[in-house]
């Protein structure tokens, strides 16, 4: 965890391996670290197996090189050492060694812990003494309990690495890059039948995918039946390889070595829950945001509103401290606000900016939760002063307002306490969204054109007046939903996606020519099929004139051709 994180990260000891697991899903810790590999050793079976049952993602790997030290007491003299406590798999990896020096390994629960047994003087095993006892263990160990490092590098085979996985709520994916070494870890099972696992590994193989690890595990029943409803490097400094930390994980621990102090009631990264509590003002009440604020407030965290009066005599109804907007002053100062949601729509957004003393958000966090985040970016940036910390967002809530699974998309536009910044994301996740830090203008790029094309054929179909029949069809219903995702959406709020949505003018006018062409196409279909029964109307009549011709021949011929004779 040093060398991978950095000597300020807070350590949470716990154990067992489940134990962390349990720690990071129920929100006690953020992370883990936990071995999977050893090099002489092989897999740690007992967490692959615990990967499959708890919804963890790898965040980060290091290899970290073993290297054992022999710690004595410095009151001991090595000349009277008989025996060496230690991890029994550290033991086995130094059995040569203590061989060579006649000393006895004796197995106890723990490396440090070892070696806080002989710096203490208690717990020691049966026979073993702080003068006649060493232990093996790492030099933190040994600095820490205060005992003496005898020598280092002690491990029989020098190519002795322990592979360890970085494991999170959140993952990373979609902050990698091709310039981003990274490994992907896959999990499967396979059906019984002859030649299953070729025909897996060959769909790696044809596309070049090369494998650094392939593991089999066997399945019991209860795993195999959570996985189904579930269902429904480079050379390092430090180690072999050293991971490359990124989004969050790289984010607070740059925080935490330029912090200032270690106290753990500072950091994101302490279990104490209270101090991720926050004090939250909402610029903005409408349906969507007043279910995130009662969410925020289910949560524990503190919840002011500024609105128009109307609604902020709602907001008070609603049982949140409210104060309508020519208030703004005493909003800000009164409630002592650690962070700010501006949530006006796009097209006021900047009139409602303007509306904010700018000197008392210096020193808060400033968040805006808008459809669109370049142009919001630039607003702020030129609005608020330097102290003010800033995030563009799109808390991405349906019109009903539901949380769970949405997603939280953000860019840190300047942050000066990134512990705070990493409590709001932290806010976030634990209503259930899902948090996703990207670049405004990608954002913009991804979504702008997304949000205006659904909203722009939501209201077209809802001038239709598209109404349920008894047999819809499932396309049918699909449309239905586009319909009841705008019809709820304010004029000015689509006005300011075609204002600020780079191309919307071009999607407009696209549409346009398409649904021309269409008619086009329609039409000559038309008058193609008119031509066509026309043409075949006249081929049917010539054909019937040939017969008829043919008729009268043959009849003429049967009565001897005379006169009349049809």
């Amino acid at each position: 965890m040093r060398e991978l994180l950095g000597p300020s990260v807070i350590s949470v000891a716990r154990k067992s391996f489940e134990d962390c697991f349990r720690a990071v899903s129920s929100s006690e810790a953020d992370y883990c670290l936990l071995p999977v590999e050893n090099s002489l050793g092989g897999s740690i079976h007992e967490n692959y197996d615990l990967m499959l049952r708890y919804d963890l993602a790898i965040v980060a790997e290091h290899d970290f090189k073993v290297s054992h030290c022999l710690l004595r007491h410095p009151a001991a003299d090595m000349a009277g050492v008989k025996f060496a406590i230690s991890h029994p798999q550290a033991l086995a990896q130094c059995q040569n060694y203590l061989r060579n020096r006649g000393i006895e390994p004796v197995g106890t629960y723990d490396t440090a812990g070892s070696a806080k047994m002989i710096s203490e003087g208690r717990g020691l095993p049966d026979g073993c003494t702080r003068e006649n006892t060493v232990a093996i263990a790492s030099d933190l160990a040994g600095e820490h309990y205060g005992l003496t490092c005898e020598e280092v590098a002690v491990e029989d085979d020098p190519e002795n690495f322990t592979r360890f996985l970085l494991l999170s709520r959140q993952g990373v994916s979609h902050l990698l890059s091709k310039k981003i070494p990274s490994k992907t870890s896959v999990v499967f099972t396979l059906p019984e039948s002859a030649g299953a696992l070729y025909k897996a590994l060959a769909c790696f193989s044809l596309r070049e995918v090369d494998f650094s690890k392939i593991e089999s595990r066997p399945t019991s029943a209860s795993l195999l039946q959570y996985l189904r409803f579930r269902g429904a490097g480079e050379e390092g400094k430090r180690g072999r390889f050293s991971s490359r930390l990124v989004g969050a994980v790289r984010d607070q621990v740059d925080a935490l070595a330029g912090s200032p102090s270690n106290n753990p009631s500072s950091s994101s990264l302490s279990s104490d829950s209270e101090s991720a509590k926050l004090r939250v003002g909402v610029v903005g009440y409408g349906r969507k945001v007043k279910r995130l604020a009662e969410r925020l407030k289910e949560q524990g965290h503190e919840v002011a509103v500024l609105a128009e009066p109307a609604v902020a005599d709602r907001a008070a109804n609603d049982g949140f401290d409210s104060f309508p907007l020519y208030e703004s002053g005493e909003f800000l100062t009164r409630s002592n606000l650690d962070v700010v949601f501006l949530t006006a729509p796009l097209i006021s957004f900047e009139t409602t900016l303007a509306s904010l003393p700018p000197d008392l958000l210096a020193g808060k966090l400033v968040v805006s939760l808008t459809p669109l985040m370049d142009h919001v970016k630039d607003l702020l940036l030129t609005a608020l002063p330097p102290s003010a910390d800033l995030v563009v967002a799109n808390a991405m809530v349906d019109t009903g307002g539901t949380l769970t699974g949405a997603p939280f998309v953000y860019e840190k536009v300047r942050v000066t306490e990134p512990v705070r910044c990493d409590r709001l994301v932290k806010m976030f996740n634990d209503v259930r969204m899902r948090p996703v830090e990207l670049d405004a203008a990608a954002h913009d790029r991804f979504t702008g054109g997304s949000q205006f094309i659904t909203s722009l054929v939501g209201r077209l179909l809802n001038k239709q007046q598209l109404r349920p029949s008894p047999v819809n069809t499932r396309g049918y219903e699909n449309l239905e939903k586009v319909v009841d995702e705008v019809e709820n959406e304010d004029d000015d709020e689509f006005y300011a996606l075609w204002k600020f949505s780079e191309g919307s003018s071009d999607q407009v006018r696209r549409l346009r020519d398409a649904l021309s062409d269409l008619e086009k196409q329609l039409s000559a279909k038309d008058s193609y099929q008119r031509a066509k029964l026309e043409t075949r109307g006249a081929e049917n009549q010539k054909m019937m004139a040939e017969v008829q011709s043919i008729v009268r021949e043959a009849l003429k011929a049967e009565r001897g051709g005379g006169e009349g004779a049809e």
